[in-house]
């Protein structure tokens, strides 16, 4: 449980940093955007916005013409942002879901074995790249996780392999 709850936190870390990334105007400079700030709507004044990151209306443009890329690069269902985006949320929420009996797989909790390789791709893939020390931290909690359900899996423990509330 410590595990799930851990990658969930991380997921919600990853989250606030995708967020903090959208509005720095270092990080825009590099991608090759611009946010829409006081000082570009002060010097501009065609230029409206609904935040830093998504124009309303561009000097020259007739409102159909791409100018929102700075919010694509966070929201997309592009394979290539999307996964490393949101594998972290993924992951949190799937561990979550594995807590509660009306929500856990089969798939993924159903033994131990399939639990200490759910751990094993969550800690490789999910956590140890993301959000720095906390990223890493997380990381070798599921770590232990995988280790205890390879304990497990040498004992022959019947039951569930997540603490499960009947919701």
């Amino acid at each position: 449980a410590l595990s799930a709850i851990g990658q969930l936190v991380l997921g919600i870390l990853q989250f606030v940093l995708l967020a903090e990334t959208m509005n720095d105007e270092d990080a825009a400079a590099a991608a090759g955007y611009t946010l829409c700030n006081e000082d570009l709507q002060d010097t501009v004044t065609d230029y409206a916005c609904v935040g830093p990151s998504l124009f309303w209306e561009t000097p020259g443009t007739d409102g159909h013409d791409d100018f929102n890329a700075s919010w694509r690069l966070i929201f997309t269902l592009r394979p290539s942002y999307f996964f490393t985006n949101w594998v972290p949320q993924l992951f949190g929420v799937i561990a979550i879901m594995q807590m509660f009996y009306s929500t856990s797989w089969d798939f993924v909790s159903g033994s131990w074995i399939k639990c200490m390789f759910f751990h094993i791709v969550m800690f490789l893939f999910a956590a140890f790249g993301y959000c720095g020390k906390a990223g890493i931290i997380i990381g070798f909690i599921e770590v232990f996780a995988a280790f205890m359900c390879l304990v497990m899996i040498f004992m022959k423990n019947a039951g569930n392999t997540y603490p499960m509330w009947n919701y």
